[in-house]
This record gives C-alpha cells, structure tokens and sequence, in this order.
C-alpha cells in the first residue's frame, strides 16, 4: 500500500492532489466480532483476534474516521 501511494504521488502532478496511506490498525469491526466467533479448526490463529479484543487492541472504527477528517481538514 505504501508503494502504491508514493506511485500516485509521483505520477499525479496535479497540485490539490494528495495520496495519503492510512493504517489504522487492528479495528473492532464485525470482521472482528466474526472471526473471534470461529473454532480453531475453522479459524486456526482465533486466539490471536480474541487477544486483540482481550488486550484492548481493537481501535474503534470512528475514532480512525475522526482522526482521517481532523488531518484532512487541517491540510486544506
């Protein structure tokens, strides 16, 4: 992704133009909440989710949604 977004930059010569990559990382989405439901067998790295969720790793969508409009709108 990283890669990508240096290639639009480069190529873009458009002056509004801006390429950003975001990483958010781990967030508490129902992708989330359905991969801590699987068994083992089905989903052999499960423990691994519910570690997330169990750690306090789960990022809750709308606080990165806030963050992207707050450095979004300061940059204009």
């Amino acid at each position: 992704m990283e890669m990508l977004t240096r290639a639009l930059a480069t190529e873009q010569q458009a002056p509004t133009f801006r390429a950003v990559t975001v990483r958010p990382g781990v967030m508490d989405t129902e992708m989330q909440t359905f991969a801590r439901s699987q068994p083992p067998d089905v989903l052999p790295v499960v423990e691994l989710f519910k570690g997330f969720q169990r750690d306090g790793r789960l990022v809750a969508p709308e606080a990165v949604a806030s963050k992207i409009i707050t450095r979004s709108s300061s940059a204009i």
